[in-house]
């Protein structure tokens, strides 16, 4: 499956097919609003565990 999306999104660099391309800027628009603290990146880099704190954000975003 990681192939299929791989060959989709490298075609799509060509092809600029209209429908894929927006669901590409939706997904990416939303990801913007996502804001991630380095405390919740180093956990989910198993860095360190999670804070009361970033595990409120964290649900907060969800």
């Amino acid at each position: 499956m990681d192939n299929v999306l791989r060959d989709l999104f490298d075609f799509q660099r060509f092809s600029k097919e209209p429908k894929l391309e927006r669901v590409i800027n939706e997904t990416h628009n939303e990801l913007d609003l996502i804001e991630i603290s380095d405390e919740m990146l180093e956990a989910a880099a198993g860095g360190k565990s999670l804070t009361e704190e970033d595990k409120n954000k964290k649900n907060d975003l969800l």
